[in-house]
């Protein structure tokens, strides 16, 4: 299968940085990872990914402050939020979010393997929606 689309998973957890990866080979997208905050601002700054995949709790910079960055720098990007926390915070972050095509919050661990699968290519889609639509905008300026 040939593989586009990168995407960046974020998550200090091997395991789950694996999982994910796996997951996202097997859909024909293109995986890069990293461990903490600060490495994946550098890497957003410098690469364009059409998703990431963001774990909150990071070392260096969390995961909160990695977010503000992509919404301010990269905003073509979709973002799939992971937690395996429930709190008030990133409760308030879905529902503020819930009509977006590109953003949405998955809670750990990831049980339904095509559930997830759905979701990320639906932000991938929801990027390149955005992608075309600033592409045609730049056209009518």
């Amino acid at each position: 299968m040939a593989h586009s689309h990168p995407v960046l998973v974020v998550d200090d957890d091997y395991t789950i940085q694996t999982i994910i990866s796996h997951i996202l080979d097997q859909a024909g997208l293109t995986p890069v990872t990293c461990e903490d905050g600060e490495l994946a601002i550098e890497m957003i700054n410098v690469l364009e990914f059409k998703l990431v995949i963001l774990d909150l709790t990071l070392p260096k910079v969390d995961g909160w402050n990695v977010l503000s960055t992509i919404l301010a720098s990269s905003p073509s990007t979709s973002i799939l939020v992971i937690t395996g926390t429930v709190t008030p915070q990133t409760e308030k972050f879905k529902n503020e979010n819930f009509e977006r095509d590109d953003i949405d919050v998955y809670y750990k661990p990831i049980v339904d393997r095509e559930e997830f699968i759905s979701i990320v290519q639906g932000l991938v889609r929801g990027a390149l929606r955005k992608d075309a639509d600033n592409t045609a905008n730049q056209f009518i300026e």
